[in-house]
């Protein structure tokens, strides 16, 4: 499944301007673009946004999401186990 930003958005309930600071910050993989360079995300995408969530309300600030290599580190398996519980 691949979705463009305003659908991202939209699935996420983060507004456009949210998900863009974050991919500049880096607490988002940065997307990927088709020939036209719309940004294109993956379902990997939106189980990171969650999994950021569970960090939030967890107590951690958004600069430790970055710290963690904005999904790179943590496994789909383990996001979803751990997404769980939270």
């Amino acid at each position: 499944m691949t979705l463009q930003i305003s659908q991202l958005a939209s699935e996420t309930g983060l507004s456009i301007h949210t998900l863009l600071y974050y991919e500049k910050e880096g607490n988002l993989p940065p997307a990927k673009c088709n020939g036209s360079g719309i940004r294109i995300y993956v379902s990997e995408d939106i189980e990171w946004i969650k999994f950021a969530y569970c960090l939030r309300d967890s107590g951690m600030g958004i600069a430790g999401y970055s710290k963690l290599d904005a999904g790179n580190v943590l496994s789909p398996i383990m996001l979803s186990h751990f997404s769980m519980y939270h």
